[in-house]
């Protein structure tokens, strides 16, 4: 049970194995100054399955392909270029 659990209109992001938030902060500012069309989603092998031809194609083209059609860079650049707000939840607890 969170004690300020955020609204409908608030995200919540808990990052384990983070240093601090500050060091989260940076990460997060260094993504905003990439280029976008840089970066392109995880795809797994398994999702291959769901692809046609798959077989007919080498893995790793077939990978590519997958992340070609799953990656949206306009999308990207507007999320990153969007102002960030960090707020820590020090003394907040869960049960």
């Amino acid at each position: 049970m969170f004690l300020n659990q955020p609204g409908h209109d608030a995200l919540a992001i808990t990052v384990e194995g983070a240093e601090n938030v500050g060091s989260v902060e940076k990460a997060v500012r260094r993504l905003a100054e990439a280029d976008a069309s840089s970066m392109e989603p995880q795809v797994e092998a398994a999702a291959l399955d769901g692809l046609k031809f798959s077989e007919c194609l080498p893995k790793e083209l077939a990978l590519a392909t997958l992340a070609s059609r799953l990656g949206d860079q306009s999308a990207a650049r507007a999320v990153l270029s969007q102002p960030l707000g960090v707020v820590s939840g020090v003394g907040v607890t869960r049960s």
